[in-house]
Formats: structure tokens, C-alpha cells, sequence
């Protein structure tokens, strides 16, 4: 491959998606930068493998797993892929040459990097995917009450706030245009589980993301107050989103994603989600 772009960008994460989904579009050649690692789902199988593009990469396209701090070694694999700033980052970079001698093996690359300033601390993610590996939103549609035409919980909201029915579905076209179909998403890794058959699996299933599972256990639950299933207008329902499962390896396009459930997205996480 040449070395020679129209455009190079340094840092994978929203901004630096949006700028290369736009030069993109006006035909021009880039090349993204990143200092981080990919950062993948922990629960591999032969069910839900590691993608082969990565599999047969190991030295140039690295890979770590998400910490998963629900056992009793959790808070440490945590802390683990914790880079602080100052002092602090120095002596634990101390900490962690004198390991990488003794044990033969280098520490895990950080995932979270911690920076404290006088009057600010700044938390910030070294990965494909940038800052979206550590945070996202989501804009849900809200209840809509067919016989009044409008969204309740915007009754109050000055007109030109409020939003209609219509605006919701223009988004959801852009999205699916944009990112493809939307998809439940209720487990730790892409189509674990079809959807006709989520509400007959098991509340133990570990492929089923942790508050998913509770929300769809207690919306049904006997021992759920009265005034708690009154207020339940809708049963129970996978989120849909706009997340792409994507593939490294193929050709960049508009609609190219790698998105895994920890969050980590290498193009913008523009997400929208319905009820």
C-alpha cells in the first residue's frame, strides 16, 4: 500500500470518524491513526469467534477484552486499564516496567486515560473507536398518545420544542439509511439470541446483558407494586438501535461500522432508539 494520503487524521473517535466519513464522501483518500488497541467482547465461542481479520493480525491490529467487574477480581482488571496523569501515572508506569521485566509480558495498553488538572480531571479512552468505547447516548421516543396526537411528556414543553411523530420517523429513515436497519440489542455480543425467542430464555442466560435481563425480569415480576405495572404502558421490548456490527476488514463506506457491546465504534455512534 502507497503511503500517500489526502488526508491524515490522528484519534479514531467522533470527531475523527465524522471528518473521514465526510472527506470520504468528496472522494478523497485517508488514513486514520490510533495509538490504541481493539477492544473486544470477552465472551468468544464458537458461536460468537474473534473476527478473522484481527485473528490473523496479532502484532499489527492488537486486541484486549473488556473488564468485566462482576467477580470478586472485577475492580482489579478494572483499575488495570486505568492510565493516570502526573505522579500518579509516573509511579504507576514504574509499577508496570518492573512487572513487564519480571513477568516477560507487557501490561495490558489503558483503556481509560485519567488526567487531573487544578480545576478539572479529564476522563478520556485509548482504543479504535475513541471516546465512544467509554460513553454513548441514546434519544428515545417516547410514549405517543394516539388520541391526542402528541408526545405527553412534552405537553408542557414550549411549541416550537415539541416534536412530532413525523420528526421521529424522519430520523429513524436517516439512521437506516445512514447505518443500516436498526436491531435489539439485549446481549453481550451480536445476534446471541433471535428475537422471537428472547422471552423464553432463561433469566440465568449469560449471554444476556446484565440490566436487559433485570428490566424484562421485573416488568413481569408478581411481586412488582400495583402502582408500578400501572404506570408500564408498553410490555417489555428490546431497545432498538442503530449500532452496525462491522467488519475491519472490509472496504471503507459510508455505512462501514466495528462495533462491539462494550460501546466501541469506529465510526461516529450516532444511535437512535425506539421503544
Amino acid at each position: 500500500m502507497a503511503f500517500d494520503f489526502d488526508v491524515i487524521i490522528i484519534g479514531s473517535g467522533f470527531g475523527a470518524t465524522v471528518l473521514a466519513l465526510d472527506q470520504s464522501a468528496k472522494g478523497k483518500s485517508i488514513m486514520i491513526l490510533e495509538r490504541g488497541v481493539w477492544w473486544l467482547t470477552p465472551e468468544l465461542s464458537a458461536e460468537n469467534p474473534m473476527n478473522p481479520f484481527l485473528k490473523a493480525r496479532p502484532k499489527t491490529q492488537p486486541v484486549q477484552y473488556w473488564p468485566r467487574p462482576d467477580h470478586r477480581g472485577g475492580v482489579i482488571d478494572l483499575l488495570s486499564v486505568v492510565k493516570a496523569s502526573g505522579p500518579l501515572g509516573g509511579l504507576q508506569g514504574f509499577a508496570n516496567g518492573i512487572a513487564d521485566f519480571f513477568s516477560g509480558r507487557k501490561r495490558p495498553q489503558p483503556l481509560y486515560r485519567y488526567h487531573t488538572f487544578d480545576e478539572a480531571d479529564v476522563l478520556t479512552a485509548s482504543g479504535v473507536g475513541g471516546g465512544s468505547l467509554i460513553y454513548s447516548n441514546v434519544t428515545l421516543e417516547p410514549f405517543f398518545d394516539v388520541a391526542a396526537q402528541q408526545y405527553p411528556v412534552m405537553a408542557n414543553w414550549p411549541a416550537q420544542a415539541r416534536l412530532a411523530a413525523a420528526d421521529y420517523a424522519a430520523a429513524l429513515n436517516w439512521m437506516t439509511t445512514k447505518r443500516g436497519a436498526p436491531s435489539g440489542i439485549v446481549t453481550k455480543y451480536p445476534n446471541a439470541i433471535p428475537q422471537n425467542q428472547l422471552s423464553q430464555v432463561n433469566s440465568s442466560d449469560p449471554r444476556l446483558l446484565g440490566r436487559a435481563r433485570f428490566l424484562r425480569d421485573a416488568s413481569a415480576s408478581a411481586a412488582l407494586p400495583q402502582d408500578l405495572k400501572n404506570s408500564i404502558v408498553e410490555p417489555w421490548a428490546p431497545l432498538k438501535l442503530q449500532v452496525a456490527e462491522g467488519d475491519p476488514a472490509s472496504a471503507p463506506t459510508t455505512r462501514t461500522t466495528a462495533s462491539d457491546r462494550g460501546g466501541a465504534s469506529s465510526d461516529a455512534c450516532l444511535v437512535r432508539g425506539t421503544r
